[in-house]
């Protein structure tokens, strides 16, 4: 059948859902996105080694504008598969290629993966109920995640801190760190300082992950280089939440 699938690949291979795998291997086309997360172990050539069919990696402006448009031309005669690291819809941008396909009257489905959201999540073992907004930090001055910190703080909230991600470069979190305790200094929300204690998730999902509850000056040390890293703010944490931390 013709269309588009945007297919969740989980964030190793070892997460690989058979839905996903059987989406792949009945698809005319696969593509891999290579913009919106990375992996430490998916590629074109593994991807093909399952399959049995050849893999393009794309990019941002494949997934957008012209490019986007042009994947979903091709949609109306065959069957294409995105590949997404992750889920396709958790933390990514990928909602306008559903709404463009029925826009245009061409089939698509979505096949969930182990997002770097939910797996964080878990691996805190904080509850999951008292997660405020997200936010990514990006290298420059906007004091955005600063404050989303703070409101989320200010609820009871914890926050999840993506870091910046580009094609060539991921920020790290001992970078992320600096930036915010830079933005504690101008907006003097009185919320980081370098002995507030973080979730530092590393290389989730892969052989090699780390979790840790640390404090922000250890983070800054530990975490120069490395990644990919996310990173958890707690806000107040329930008698339940403390003794679970101390098993990170």
């Amino acid at each position: 059948m013709t269309g588009v699938s945007l297919v969740g690949l989980g964030l190793s291979p070892k997460f690989l859902t058979e839905a996903g795998l059987s989406v792949m291997r009945n698809s005319d086309i696969i593509f891999l996105d290579g913009y919106t997360s990375t992996s430490c172990g998916w590629n074109e050539a593994l991807i093909y080694s399952m399959v049995g069919k050849p893999v393009t990696k794309i990019y941002r402006s494949d997934l957008e504008g012209r490019g986007i448009k042009k994947i979903l031309a091709i949609a109306k005669e065959k069957s294409i598969a995105i590949a997404v690291v992750g889920d396709p819809l958790i933390s990514t941008t990928h909602s306008i290629i559903p709404i463009s396909a029925r826009e245009e009257g061409i089939n698509f489905s979505i096949v969930p993966g182990v997002s770097v959201h939910c797996y964080i999540i878990s691996k805190s073992m904080l509850s999951s109920y008292k997660f405020g907004k997200s936010v990514t930090i990006v290298e420059g001055k906007d004091p955005t995640p600063y404050r989303v910190i703070k409101e989320n703080h200010e609820r009871g909230l914890h926050t999840i801190l993506y870091m910046d991600l580009k094609e060539d470069y991921y920020m790290t979190a001992g970078r992320a760190m600096e930036l915010l305790l830079e933005f504690e200094k101008s907006e003097g929300g009185h919320i980081v300082y370098p002995d507030t204690k973080v979730i530092v998730g590393s290389q989730l999902g892969c052989d090699n992950e780390t979790v840790k509850y640390m404090d922000i000056n250890q983070v800054v040390y530990k975490y120069k280089t490395g990644g990919p890293h996310i990173v958890i703010f707690p806000s107040k944490l329930s008698s339940i939440e403390e003794e679970a931390l101390k098993c990170l």
